[in-house]
């Protein structure tokens, strides 16, 4: 696909009874915008390898108020200049497998809420600008088999409870 532009904010409003196409992807520039958070039956979103900017919040704040039992499963939004803080809504997203955020400039600590993520296979939050911890609650992961935290500016220490129930856990790549 060459796709270009902004994903438009009527994409999220349809009022239509029938699930949406479960895939979107590549080749667009922008905002993320919360409209998207209407789309109810979206269980993939890839929107990696672009250019949007701005943060997570306004999505992921609707996605979580419009859809409470929303299914998305994965979260790919590698290689764009997304910034800011992670919203501890992302802890809302309770099917959610994998969460690519790599090659992006999110700052600060990975927030508490990702404990609640217990489906989850795949964290990779590399290559951004995260300053903060990474929180204890990380060890709630018991189904995390590939975590990727490199490439970051992190904070604190790492103990024992960080990885108390992560017994399925095959990749780790911390530095």
């Amino acid at each position: 696909y060459n796709l270009n532009g902004n994903i438009p904010r009527e994409c999220g409003d349809k009022d239509s009874k029938e699930d949406p196409d479960p895939q979107l992807y590549y080749g667009l520039e922008g905002r993320i915008p919360g409209s998207l958070g209407s789309l109810c039956g979206l269980k993939v979103l890839n929107l990696s390898g672009n250019l949007l900017t701005g943060g997570l919040d306004e999505f992921v704040d609707s996605f979580t108020t419009f859809c409470p039992n929303n299914s998305l499963v994965s979260l790919s939004l590698n290689g764009n200049q997304l910034a800011g803080g992670l919203p501890s809504s992302l802890g809302k997203l309770k099917y959610l497998k994998q969460l690519h955020i790599s090659h992006n400039c999110f700052w600060g600590s990975i927030p508490e809420s990702v404990g609640n993520l217990s489906f989850l296979q795949e964290l990779d939050v590399s290559l951004n600008e995260m300053n903060g911890t990474i929180p204890r609650t990380l060890g709630q992961l018991s189904r995390i088999t590939d975590l990727n935290l490199e490439e970051n500016h992190w904070q604190g220490v790492m103990t024992e409870d960080h990885f108390m129930n992560l017994t399925g856990l095959q990749y780790l790549y911390v530095s």
